[in-house]
């Protein structure tokens, strides 16, 4: 009875997160309430760009609950966002391999996702990481990049302008980089200025959102403001 108790808990749990919400039922979460907390502010972390700190959390989770799939997968995408760490990506994908065809789709979508990245297959990522976006808005902004690297810059702006329809999307600083990224390609610096500024006010936890402003302002020709910004920075902390 306690083990259906802490599923019903997880699923509402998960269901009502700004992050899941309904894409939630497409994923296979943690069975126990513990386990879902560690996962829940890994991905919390995550969208942060804390890495690291995502990671502590996704292989605490890991510890309670080793067969949840979502769980590997995040382990998985993080180890090598916070130490570059491919092998051991690969090896926890290794560890999914046998599962594939059984997941649900969401996890589906991320393994191909990750699969794909890992092996080297920018086309072959870019299909799955767009398929992954459908399920959740949370996940347009892995899309989006993968649209950067192959130089479509429509669909780039499509998808990420969907990553940040989300809370979790504009709390990300990814999610900002990667939008005045493709402003800044297409030519448009006063709409990348106006969304740079945006993004440290709406995911002021990051000090490398002001980078974007700066180089907003260095492509509109706005020097006297550029070096005032870049003074103003010298006196943060490191």
């Amino acid at each position: 009875l306690d083990g259906v108790r802490q599923r019903v808990l997880v699923a509402l749990s998960a269901r009502l997160d700004p992050v899941m919400g309904e894409s939630s039922a497409l994923s296979d979460l943690p069975v126990s309430l513990s386990a879902y907390r560690e996962y829940a502010v890994g991905l919390e972390r995550y969208y942060l760009s804390d890495f690291k700190g995502a990671l502590q959390h996704f292989y605490a989770a890991h510890a309670i609950d080793s067969a949840s799939t979502a769980i590997v997968l995040f382990v998985a995408l993080t180890e090598w966002n916070a130490n570059r760490n491919i092998a051991k990506a690969d090896s926890f994908l290794r560890i999914l391999e046998p599962r594939r065809a059984q997941m649900p789709k969401a996890d589906a979508h991320h393994y191909d996702f990750l699969r794909a990245w890992v092996d080297g297959d920018l086309q072959a990522a870019y299909r799955a990481s767009v398929a992954l976006s459908t399920t959740s808005a949370a996940f347009a902004g892995a899309a989006a990049q993968d649209a950067l690297r192959l130089n479509r810059l429509n669909e780039a702006r499509r998808l990420i302008n969907s990553a940040m329809s989300s809370a979790s999307g504009r709390s990300a600083p990814r999610g900002w980089e990667f939008l005045t990224l493709v402003l800044h390609l297409r030519g448009e610096h006063d709409r990348e200025l106006l969304e740079a500024r945006n993004g440290q006010r709406e995911a002021s936890d990051s000090p490398f959102l002001r980078g974007l402003e700066l180089r907003a302002l260095a492509a509109l020709g706005r020097v006297d403001e550029l070096r005032e910004r870049m003074t103003a920075a010298h006196a943060l902390n490191p």
